[in-house]
């Protein structure tokens, strides 16, 4: 509409329905601003410009067609049209009935070509009803002729039609330049309800996961951790050891997710898991058999850091806690790119490479089988 393009019925019918529900959510959201404050001011943002809703609806009707009433030149346009119609069609009928011209009429009918009301001669009887012709039939036998008769009412059918589409288009031409008039609130409207409909699809979901708020904690000062060693290191304790390892700096993150489901698992049939990182350690090695899910865990707490940080509520029990993360990086699954030459253990270092020089202390890095794709030992290394 902003472009000057004339906008067609449907269109202009979509955006009636677009304000209308506007207005109609405006008002139920008013009514609950006790109980959902915060969606109230989002629907006190909502502007559903009724001038623009309530002439579409006075000129379009709920078909697609443009109503009579949309302006007196329509209505006059159509009420002749109609008077025009109805004597072009009382004129052919006596044409086609008359015991004269029904001996040479392939059928009594009166059909259309080219816009223009004809009637079937057959070839044979050519120039016996004098009249135009329009069209014949594939096999020749018959000739669709325009009376003479008939010729100027059949032009001044065509002439009202033609005005009506005149007038049709204008009428749709001003409803444009309303709609382009209010462009920047309607758009503003449109990106409100789209708010909305991000706010209830998450909370949709979030019912649908049997989801609960996640705590979000801020990044804690960092501290020395000093976490001890399982072996003896040249005949010392390990308390020794540990006493003789470097100082480990942990960055103050928070991973606490208690029973935390994977959210594309049925809910009612996977098993949950904990993951807790207290404040000795920030690095955890997950081992275990094939199958025993070490990939789908690590997804897991993936996915719920993210759908945290992206305002959604997460399959968790109450109580989980997360800190925001400023990055997550992820190297999961089997990335062998042939395009590329590269096999699956040098695109598995590929991302590895490109994760160290992104990452810092305060992102979340998920490697999945590091090391995999090559010799165990070389891989180990």
């Amino acid at each position: 509409a902003e472009r000057a393009v004339v906008l067609r019925p449907p269109d202009l019918l979509d955006i009636r329905s677009t304000l209308l529900r506007a207005r109609a959510l405006q008002r139920t959201m008013t009514r609950a601003a006790d109980l959902a404050p915060h969606l109230a001011d989002l629907g006190a943002r909502l502007q559903p410009s009724d001038d623009v809703a309530n002439e579409i609806g006075r000129c379009i009707s709920e078909r697609g067609d443009v109503l009579d009433s949309a302006s007196d030149a329509l209505l006059r346009i159509r009420r002749d049209l109609k008077v025009a119609h109805d004597r072009l069609m009382t004129t052919l009928q006596r044409l086609v009935t008359s015991t004269t011209n029904q001996p040479y009429l392939q059928e009594p009918i009166v059909t259309q070509r080219q816009g223009r009301y004809v009637i079937p001669l057959r070839a044979e009887f050519k120039g016996r009803i004098p009249g135009l012709i329009h069209d014949q039939s594939g096999s020749g036998a018959t000739l669709f002729i325009e009376p003479l008769a008939t010729l100027d009412l059949n032009n001044t059918w065509r002439e009202l039609q033609l005005a009506e589409e005149d007038e049709i288009q204008r009428i749709l031409a001003k409803l444009t330049a309303l709609v382009a008039d209010e462009a920047p609130t309607i758009q503003r409207t449109v990106d409100t309800l789209a708010q909305l409909d991000l706010i209830l699809a998450r909370a949709r979901f979030a019912d649908s996961l049997m989801a609960t708020e996640p705590v979000l904690v801020p990044f804690r000062p960092q501290s020395l951790a000093r976490p001890g060693q399982e072996k003896r290191t040249h005949g010392k304790s390990k308390e020794a050891a540990a006493e003789q390892a470097p100082p480990i700096m942990h960055p103050g993150s928070t991973i606490d997710l208690k029973r935390a489901r994977h959210p594309l698992l049925d809910p009612l049939t996977v098993v949950p898991i904990d993951v807790w990182i207290d404040d000795t350690y920030y690095s955890v090695v997950v081992t275990g058999p094939n199958t025993g899910g070490k990939t789908v865990s690590l997804k897991t707490v993936g996915l719920l850091t993210l759908m945290a940080q992206s305002g959604m509520h997460i399959p968790a029990d109450e109580g989980s806690r997360l800190s925001v993360f400023e990055g997550i990086y992820a190297d999961i699954g089997d990335e062998q790119s042939i395009e590329q030459s590269l096999s699956t253990f040098s695109s598995h270092l590929t991302n590895i490479i490109d994760i160290l020089e992104e990452a810092d202390n305060r992102c979340l890095v998920l490697l999945d089988e590091l090391g995999a794709g090559t010799d165990p030992e070389e891989g180990s290394a």
